[in-house]
């Protein structure tokens, strides 16, 4: 069973990979094509204005309307709308309308790296996007959908055997990478933010771990967590919930995960906080967690949910309702979205 799961995953993620970069291979001869196809999606911008400067033609378009006065106004779906909702993007290189027409979001984050585009406002960019994705949809056309929709046909559904070889492929990679890039209590999830980086006053931006701390703040208050409850924590991280709830309330915790990197890390962070007595952590998936005598207090996932898989879905509820209080118990996720649309092309697959 594993090596059938390995096999289908390697097929999956080289027929991924293939399209794409034949898509991009192809690109010096598309560059004219693609440009007019990407020009004509801009066109439908409606909401704020969008200039963009190509270089290498040197030509200049503009699209939507021009910078507005006054006050702010509702985009589609009530959105507040700033007045100067303004955009200039310089395209620096041909290259540039190949990448954003075969990968869409990741082909503009690509051309932004290497210095094919500019942008005077990335924030305002994207707030100009979301202002007009009922027009734009999700940013992706067909040429960018091509690689996950062949890819999906040959994706295997979240079995066990599929969900410890995913999990192990993106987190038992290396700790120290991750905690290169990640806040000191290593929580590897969406903090919560004072408001955006971009606008607050310059120096006075806060850190990412404060960021970090007001997100498990917020799940310690919200779970209404006491030094009595039993927390059954789905996705171990490297521990940085577990630790901090404890520390704060006293509760005890067992938390499960399928990364051995992150159990062996997270392990040690909680016997160096001296709370090895409060909690526990299990390498195990959770529709193999007995069902307890005594029903868990609380349950708390925080980004785990996205890698269940559509098909599990109800299994994973399912599991939560047996395992959870019935009476006075507590469950509260964080969850990564996405478009709509985008997730129905995958058909939930992924995680």
């Amino acid at each position: 069973m594993q090596h059938h799961s390995d096999m289908a995953a390697q097929i999956t993620s080289t027929l991924e990979a293939v399209t794409a970069r034949l898509l991009w291979w192809a690109q010096p001869w598309t560059a004219h094509l693609s440009r007019l196809a990407v020009l004509r999606i801009l066109a439908r911008i409606t909401t704020g204005s969008l200039l963009v400067i190509d270089e290498s033609r040197a030509t200049k378009h503009v699209f939507g309307h021009s910078p507005l006065t006054g006050e702010d106004h509702e985009a589609a779906g009530g959105a507040s709308v700033p007045p100067s909702l303004h955009v200039e993007l310089v395209v620096k290189s041909e290259a540039f309308w190949s990448r954003l027409l075969f990968l869409a979001d990741i082909g503009f984050a690509e051309c932004y790296m290497l210095g094919d585009v500019e942008c005077n406002d990335l924030t305002a960019f994207f707030q100009l996007f979301i202002s007009n994705r009922a027009e734009l949809g999700n940013g992706e056309t067909v040429f960018s959908m091509l690689p996950s929709a062949i890819a999906t046909i040959g994706r295997p559904t979240n079995s066990r055997a599929t969900s410890l070889l995913n999990t192990a492929a993106h987190y038992d990679i290396s700790n120290d990478m991750f905690a290169a890039f990640l806040s000191k209590d290593m929580t590897y999830s969406c903090p919560i933010w004072r408001t955006a980086p971009a606008r607050e006053p310059r120096g006075e931006v806060e850190s990412l771990q404060d960021a970090q701390h007001r997100k498990l703040q917020r799940f310690i208050q919200g779970a209404r967590i006491a030094a009595s409850d039993h927390v059954l924590e789905i996705g171990t991280g490297w521990g940085s919930f577990a630790i901090e709830a404890v520390k704060q309330t006293g509760c005890r915790i067992t938390s499960i995960t399928l990364s051995r990197r992150q159990k062996e890390l997270a392990e040690r962070r909680v016997k160096l906080a001296g709370l090895a007595h409060r909690i526990e952590v299990k390498f195990m998936d959770y529709r193999d967690l007995p069902t307890p005598e005594k029903p868990f207090d609380k349950i708390i996932s925080i980004e785990m949910i996205e890698a269940v898989g559509k098909a599990h879905l109800a299994e994973y509820f399912a599991a939560i309702h047996t395992l959870l209080n019935p009476d006075t118990g507590i469950a509260m996720f964080q969850c990564i979205t996405i478009p709509e649309a985008l997730h129905a092309a995958g058909d939930g697959k992924s995680g």
